[in-house]
């Protein structure tokens, strides 16, 4: 890429981040630290949950052989990040509450709504 290609991805990157949630932004942080490439983390559908402090997405990220796994579910809150079909008890056990908070709030959201 030539550099004022490289100028024009940095500055969408930079803008595209200002008006982000800061709940948002702190589990995208929490996600790739998370991660074994974090350079490599591309999110998708990253939201808050109705109105609780529970976020929630997908992200892909590359694996040891440099190939990306495909999107993988997260939920962060409770100061942690879960990913779906961790095999660490301590993080499934925190999905199964965040993702319980999080349809809890969309449901409370929904209701509002109507």
């Amino acid at each position: 890429m030539d550099r004022p290609a490289h100028l024009i991805v940095l500055a969408a990157a930079v803008l595209s981040a200002c008006g982000e949630n800061p709940a948002i932004r702190q589990a995208k942080k929490a996600v790739t630290a998370a991660m074994r490439d974090p350079e490599s983390a591309r999110f998708t559908d990253v939201r808050m949950c109705g109105r609780s402090n529970v976020v929630t997405g997908k992200v892909n990220g590359r694996n040891a052989f440099g190939g990306y796994t495909g999107a993988q579910d997260f939920y962060f809150g409770e100061g942690g990040v879960a990913f779906q079909g961790s095999p660490d008890m301590a993080e499934s056990q925190r999905w199964i509450r965040l993702s319980a908070m999080c349809t809890s709030a969309d449901n409370q959201a929904a209701d509002k709504a109507r």
